[in-house]
């Protein structure tokens, strides 16, 4: 057996018992088995994958940035997707479909920390690492507009 399948569930219980060895907080279980039955295909239903990737916010199963990103790569409709400029105030990202012509504009969008503020999401982790966060953002946005 391939190490890499212990951590793919078959039945029901075993998601519960793998969600508990993964966590021992019983709402984080909870939140666990919640974001593998949402996201688990993305990872080939690998639990350790699916923690790593994703999480429960205010109740609901959300993919983490980089994950978002891959997923649009893994689609094979990204040409480019790039950081054109951050700072701790901004960050302007740019993506280009590989399905339109290179001639075409890219795709451009912008998050400023005012944004993060209006949408209340300042948070501990954007006051220590405010570009990150950002830069984070910006890409949700941008992967969530351009590869739907």
């Amino acid at each position: 057996m391939n190490l890499n399948e212990i951590w793919i569930p078959k039945t029901g219980e075993e998601l519960q018992r793998l969600a508990n060895v993964l966590t021992n907080n019983e709402r984080e279980a909870k939140d666990l088995i919640k974001c593998h039955a949402y996201f688990g295909d993305f990872f080939g239903g690998h639990l350790g994958k699916v923690a790593a990737n994703t999480s429960c916010i205010s109740g609901k199963p959300c993919l983490l940035s980089d994950a978002l990103v891959g997923i649009a790569y893994q689609s094979g409709l990204v040409r480019r997707i790039a950081v054109v400029e951050s700072t701790e105030r901004h960050c302007i990202v740019e993506a280009e479909r590989s399905d339109q012509p290179p001639e075409l504009p890219p795709h451009r969008f912008t998050f400023t920390w005012e944004m993060a503020e209006r949408m209340r999401l300042i948070k501990p982790n954007w006051q220590k690492q405010p570009a990150n966060m950002l830069k984070k953002r910006a890409r949700d946005f941008l992967v969530r507009g351009v590869f739907p």
